[in-house]
């Protein structure tokens, strides 16, 4: 292929990519999926001989690859950004969180997280609201959580609940409790336990929080 006429091509694709960017990377992905289903297709088609794949690959099949290719790098690094910029900075407070393995009547042992941390909201406008919580690490199966619940303070008061959300340039501190079954970070465990959750927001949007050294508090001296 000519010089010239590649750098065309790519001038089309940027272009093309330039326009829909403002679409989210979604749109962005869809584009780079649909570019290799319909290369993939004409490729099996010359692979199997049939009429006009051939001509259909000689014209496009280049075009569509690069397609694929440049819209999935562009797809990764907006989705990336979008992750990003949420508008939302979450900060844990270790001192006043806290794991502990608590043995139950019936001889079973299950685990605690209380997990405190605060949340800013960065947003020009509009509330957040955070509406979920999810163990990340250490891993432990879905059928083992007993109790997942987050709550966020109240804006004037000192009270939490669930339907409280966070104002635009707003902080407010939060609380999440985890109850396991078993005995996450093992029996008999002194150390700190690095512990990693995810906090879901209105949105849908999850949004990391670790704890690097959590303590059992019967373990502090």
């Amino acid at each position: 292929m000519p010089v010239l006429e590649a750098i065309s091509i790519a001038s089309s694709i940027s272009k093309m990519i330039a326009a829909i960017w403002a679409n989210g990377s979604r749109f962005l992905w869809s584009i780079a999926v649909a570019s290799a289903a319909a290369a993939a297709v004409v490729g099996v088609g010359v692979y199997f001989d049939m009429p006009k794949a051939q001509p259909l690959w000689a014209e496009y099949g280049l075009i569509l690859t690069l397609l694929a290719v440049v819209v999935a790098v562009f797809a990764a690094f907006k989705m990336r950004a979008e992750r990003r910029n949420t508008g939302l900075a979450l900060n844990a407070d270790e001192q006043q969180s806290f794991w502990h393995h608590a043995k139950q009547p019936d001889g079973s042992i299950v685990t605690q997280l209380a997990l405190n941390f605060h949340a800013t909201n960065m947003n020009d406008g509009g509330s957040i609201h955070l509406s979920g919580v999810r163990l990340n690490w250490p891993w432990v199966s879905r059928k083992r959580i007993l109790d997942a619940r987050l709550m966020t303070e109240h804006p004037t008061q000192n009270m939490y609940s669930a339907d409280y959300g966070i104002q635009a340039h707003k902080r407010r501190a939060c609380t999440a409790h985890i109850m396991a079954l078993g005995t996450i970070g093992g029996i008999g465990r002194k150390k700190p336990m690095r512990v990693s959750i995810g906090v879901q927001d209105h949105a849908g949007r999850w949004h990391k929080l670790v704890f690097r050294g959590l303590r059992d508090p019967s373990t502090r001296r």
